[in-house]
């Protein structure tokens, strides 16, 4: 029996790291009516990065890579959107929250540890692992040695 093929990606740093675990689930799954709210936004997000702090395997802070947020009705009517709190202007995220564990075979910080991990909690257009390019930039671009969390055999 194989294990599989882990998806990885080569960090700027030049480190390798895998993705080790996948949760993905729909943004707005259950908003009934209405339209989404920079507020919303804001509370969706750091709902997904409770969820990745309690549901994913493997310790540490989860790590947010900042996704898009897009004015809903750009171009309408100022007058309108001037009596708003920028709170509660219309506004989407992509569609897919992403919970991931990335490992690596190497330390973070002490060189002792045998492997270091992060939780990343990210936000894509398609379900399946991370292929968009923004999203792989930001993922390249993490600080390894600052953000993961040593692991012990």
């Amino acid at each position: 029996m194989g294990w599989g093929k882990r998806p990885r990606i080569r960090l700027n740093s030049g480190l390798e790291v895998y993705l080790d675990c996948l949760f993905q689930y729909r943004t707005y799954a259950g908003l009934l009516e209405g339209q989404p709210t920079r507020r919303l936004n804001a509370r969706l997000i750091q709902r997904a990065l409770e969820y990745a702090a309690d549901k994913l395997w493997m310790g540490g802070t989860p790590h947010l890579l900042t996704p898009p947020e897009v004015a809903i009705g750009a171009g309408r009517d100022e007058s309108i959107s001037g009596n708003l709190d920028h709170a509660d202007e219309p506004a989407t995220l992509p569609p897919i929250v992403c919970l991931g564990t990335f490992e690596s075979f190497a330390p973070a910080r002490h060189p002792d540890a045998d492997c270091s991990s992060l939780r990343v909690v990210w936000f894509q257009e398609e379900f399946g692992e991370p292929v968009e390019a923004a999203v792989l930039e930001q993922l390249q671009a993490i600080d390894w040695k600052t953000v993961a969390t040593d692991g012990y055999w």
